[in-house]
């Protein structure tokens, strides 16, 4: 028995409202793209490790910064070399840091209130300020970064937010506090008297404020004013110096240098030296 083939139906049409999404697309497809505006920087996105925004280098800039570096490195090479060959040169300079910035006082130290950011352990969120009290307990005498100098005493504390903020996957709990510090910041050519603890042909050991050390080597000494005497050329004016190998002596005065202040001896700052949390100097005579 034969069948009748029904004809194809054509498809039904789209119904009502996906023809005006359809529409809207297309027509958003057609206008052109406005460009978005980058959010600005905020102090919490730095705070919190997020990516930097890539920053655009002026090339002639950075030759500059690089013709610069390489002059001032042959001046010191110069500055060295002269040295050297002539023993009554006057001697070079050690290092250039923090050279140029002006001391808050003539030596070094500044009273200050600011703020830092202090990092507390999980134990000591209950009871924060006594947690920030030990911190800051551990930061006397030693140089912090957040202060560019180093601790000498802390009052007036008050935390700027009572909710601390957890970065990341860490543990630590971090609160920014305020307070008041008194620092001491050495900078290079500042003059500051120390007391002599030792001396040798090699170098001049001085203690500053019985806390820090300072060693002045022979080549940053002034060999038109100063030379090294031994002790078997009797050298020696203070029963102190007896059972030394010698003394650095001043040529116009013929005296040790031990005794031209009672064992206390004003030099210049050459360079500042950081170990970790522990600073010392480096300091020359002219």
């Amino acid at each position: 028995m034969g069948h009748k083939r029904k004809a194809a139906q054509s498809p039904s049409s789209p119904p009502k409202g996906a023809t005006e999404t359809s529409k809207r697309l297309k027509k958003h497809a057609e206008q052109p793209e406005t460009p978005t505006k980058a959010a600005p920087l905020v102090l919490e996105e730095v705070l919190h490790n997020k990516p930097l925004p890539p920053r655009a280098v002026d090339p002639s800039a950075k030759s500059k910064r690089k013709d610069k570096s390489k002059k001032d490195k042959k001046s010191r090479d110069k500055s060295k070399k002269s040295s050297s060959k002539d023993g009554n040169a006057a001697p070079a300079r050690a290092g250039k840091e923090n050279e140029g910035r002006k001391p808050e006082s003539e030596e070094g130290f500044v009273q200050l209130t600011t703020r830092v950011l202090i990092t507390l352990p999980p134990a000591q969120t209950t009871a924060p300020l006594s947690g920030v009290q030990d911190t800051l307990n551990a930061m006397l005498f030693n140089y912090v970064p957040q202060l560019q100098g180093v601790v000498l005493c802390y009052n007036n504390i008050r935390l700027i937010e009572e909710v601390g903020a957890v970065v990341g996957d860490s543990p630590f709990v971090q609160f920014w506090v305020e307070a008041m510090f008194v620092l001491w910041r050495p900078v290079v050519d500042m003059e500051l008297q120390g007391q002599i603890t030792i001396q040798s042909p090699d170098h001049i050991g001085l203690l500053l404020y019985n806390t820090f050390n300072v060693s002045i080597p022979a080549e940053l000494i002034d060999k038109t004013r100063y030379e090294w005497r031994s002790a078997a050329e009797g050298g020696y004016d203070s029963a102190a110096n007896s059972g030394s190998m010698g003394e650095w002596v001043e040529k116009e005065s013929g005296k040790g240098i031990d005794s031209l202040n009672n064992g206390w001896l004003s030099f210049k700052v050459a360079e500042v030296l950081r170990a970790s949390e522990v600073l010392s100097l480096t300091g020359y005579l002219t």
